[in-house]
């Protein structure tokens, strides 16, 4: 009885780390949206919190979409790598890799394509320009 209700904890924590990591990348879209098509990057993201500005909610929301994803990854790998159906069990250290490296994949797609919207939005200033072409 002890073991079904301790895997029941497990999958809690692995369902909050997803949902948290979920949400951080939906505030992290939006902070996003607005950097791109606004030049409100300094305003507050959200008027309650006058201090937090946008650009610095995105940043922080990106960190914490990392941690939260990754966790979230880790623990349902290992999870799955412990059931009886799986013929080779891979080591924590593998797992941990494979969680990094997935969301890695996941979250730097998704900031090549900001980037690269922000590039069309916002073209190279003159002298930005002129730096590069120096």
């Amino acid at each position: 009885m002890g073991t079904r209700s301790q895997n029941n904890r497990k999958l809690i924590v692995e369902s909050v780390a997803f949902g948290l990591g979920y949400t951080a990348v939906l505030i992290w879209s939006g902070s996003a949206l607005v950097a791109s098509f606004t030049g409100g990057e300094a305003n507050p993201y959200w008027p309650d919190i006058p201090q937090l500005r946008t650009d610095t909610t995105g940043v922080i929301a990106f960190a914490v979409a990392i941690v939260s994803l990754v966790a979230s990854r880790y623990l349902q790998l290992r999870r799955r790598s412990s059931a009886p159906a799986e013929a080779v069990a891979h080591g924590p250290g593998v797992l941990a890799v494979q969680a990094v490296a997935e969301t890695g994949a996941v979250l730097g797609t998704a900031l090549v394509i900001y980037l690269s919207l922000n590039a069309v939005t916002h073209p190279v200033t003159p002298e930005f320009g002129h730096f590069l072409s120096a």
